[in-house]
């Protein structure tokens, strides 16, 4: 099925270009150096949901430009899960750090078709939580080039974990705003990983991937809380 995301990501304000701390004075810069931002891995699409003013005006062209740029980012995209919680949508659970000892607290509801996220990390301990879905065969081709989110969160760095057929399991890290935001992440950026610590595994095959996660390892204590419209392939 082909999605078509029609939330806008609301950014009027705070915007920066991602990968660095670097601010947006205003709507009028984010059109000039173009409303999407590639920096690193990390596409964000800030829209500006205030038309106002006169006819023609430029506010009104960033919105025309950015709704423009909306659909036809996720146009392309293939939904894997939009949350619907029936039995033939993709199947989550929990594993946090206490599997090893730790003290982290994580759990998830999926509630108005969304998947809700939240607990408290614990450095003193493993420092990490996690959902992951239960694995089954979910229809990606290696000629997908990505994942694409639409999320919600609370400003802390989560990370996208895959696993393959083969059990070797990928990381990337992806940031979170406030705000809505899509966030696409390229499959050459995941990176093998066991416990953790960088493997020099196998380069990431899309097609073997049979299982997806959302987690919170960034090495920080305190509450999470991420919310996720849906997850694709692009």
């Amino acid at each position: 099925m082909v999605a078509s995301v029609n939330r806008p990501v609301q950014r009027t304000k705070g915007c920066v270009v991602l990968g660095t701390v670097e601010p947006l004075s205003d709507c009028t810069e984010c059109l000039s150096r173009g409303p999407v931002y590639i920096a690193g891995s990390i596409i964000c699409v800030f829209e500006i949901f205030r038309k106002g003013g006169k006819k023609g005006n430029a506010m009104s062209k960033i919105f025309g430009v950015t709704v423009l740029l909306l659909s036809s980012m996720s146009a392309f995209a293939t939904v894997l899960t939009e949350f619907h919680n029936t039995d033939s949508d993709v199947q989550w659970r929990v594993v946090n750090d206490n599997v090893m000892g730790g003290r982290s607290l994580g759990d998830f509801v999926v509630q108005n078709e969304k998947l809700l996220f939240t607990g408290s990390t614990n450095t003193r301990g493993g420092g990490f939580s996690s959902v992951r879905s239960v694995s089954r065969a979910l229809g990606i081709s290696d000629a997908d080039e990505g994942l694409e989110l639409l999320v919600k969160g609370d400003r802390r760095t989560y990370i996208f974990r895959v696993q393959t057929s083969a059990g070797v399991t990928y990381w990337a890290e992806f940031p979170t705003f406030e705000e809505w935001t899509f966030t696409r992440i390229p499959f050459s950026d995941f990176e093998p990983r066991w416990r953790g610590r960088s493997l020099n595994g196998p380069v990431l095959k899309p097609s073997e991937i049979v299982s997806l996660g959302l987690m919170i390892y960034d090495g920080r204590d305190g509450a999470f809380s991420l919310a996720v419209d849906n997850i694709s392939v692009f």
